[in-house]
């Protein structure tokens, strides 16, 4: 059922439209295990049939309007806790929700409160995506080391893997050659301090033979920022089904701060032109009701706390950043 026509419950009056409302909502909350199976299963809420009953509820009038605001609004805020422990709702539901409202959002000047929710439910739910699932790029372990001095051992080799262990860099390889004495003294030293820690392989090309020295902490990384990359990736490729909620005043400010400013600028750079030049909203001053991300260190940030109240970006501020030609 396409969300543009809502004549199809154009029969129905405004107590009826509440009354399906309300079944469909009491199907959600029988009991745990059913509201899950249902959203799981798409067994009881299509996206679609929502959407379209929300704009036939438009369609009967004011009265029906604040009807249809209140369902779309617990229906919506029922799935996003459902989604804390089944986050695949995103994919099958939520963001489906959320594209199809904004397609067609109420006009803000003749349902001014209709609008403010649509704008309300769609950050709400694209924040809780980007928050919850996609999450913020992970922070490189700390690569320093302890070092080999516990051995009290001064040899200029031991020397020279303390310099490396120490750097807190991401520099996690490092090659020492010497002689076979020299590289099983320091392979007992490295596994005396740090056992497993450290991946040690000799690797018998050249004169003298080397030693390879790894920090494992770089592979666990390593998976860490690809996992985390894909699932970037992955909310690029539901932004390009959805272009209107980039280029219309839709999104609130608690989207563009959901996440700290370098992952931000990662997921907006071919939404926003020119991607070099993407100017994020100002974070409020942080309070303990509202704790916005710290820009002075974007990695380590946290994400902005969601506020169901999200004030609506500025019509103009959001030209200045949108640039006009919008998605590739």
């Amino acid at each position: 059922m396409e969300p543009d026509e809502p004549e199809n419950f154009a029969h129905l009056d405004a107590s009826e439209l509440w009354k399906d409302s309300v079944r469909i909502v009491e199907a959600l909350v029988n009991s745990e295990a059913d509201v899950q199976l249902a959203w799981l299963e798409d067994e009881y809420v299509d996206s679609r049939t929502v959407v379209s009953l929300y704009h036939a509820m438009l369609c009967e009038g004011i009265d029906a309007s604040s009807v249809g605001d209140s369902f779309v609004r617990i229906l919506v805020h029922d799935a996003l806790l459902l989604a804390k422990e089944a986050p695949e709702l995103f994919d099958g539901t939520l963001l489906p929700i959320a594209r199809l409202l904004g397609q067609q959002p109420p006009h803000p000047e003749t349902r001014a409160e209709s609008h403010r929710t649509v704008c309300e439910l769609v950050t709400e739910i694209w924040a809780a995506y980007l928050q919850d699932v996609v999450q913020a790029r992970p922070a490189p372990p700390d690569l320093k080391m302890s070092t080999l001095a516990a051995r009290d051992c001064s040899c200029g080799d031991c020397r020279q893997i303390n310099s490396f262990l120490a750097d807190q860099n991401p520099s996690t390889r490092y090659v020492f050659r010497g002689s076979e004495r020299r590289r099983r003294h320091v392979k007992t030293e490295l596994r005396a301090v740090h056992g497993n820690a450290l991946s040690l392989k000799t690797e018998n090309t050249g004169t003298p033979h080397a030693l390879v020295i790894n920090k494992i902490l770089d592979h666990l990384y390593r998976d860490e920022r690809q996992a985390w990359e894909a699932r970037v990736r992955k909310a690029k490729q539901q932004l390009r089904q959805c272009p209107h909620l980039i280029q219309g005043s839709i999104l609130g400010p608690s989207f563009f701060t959901a996440l700290p400013r370098d992952a931000m600028e990662q997921i907006l750079a071919e939404f926003i032109v020119p991607p070099a030049a993407i100017e994020l909203p100002a974070p409020a001053p942080p309070t303990d009701a509202n704790p916005m991300l710290d820009s002075g260190n974007a990695t380590s940030a946290g994400p902005a706390k969601r506020s169901a109240s999200d004030e609506l970006v500025d019509p103009t501020e959001r030209k200045r950043l949108v640039g006009s030609e919008g998605m590739e």
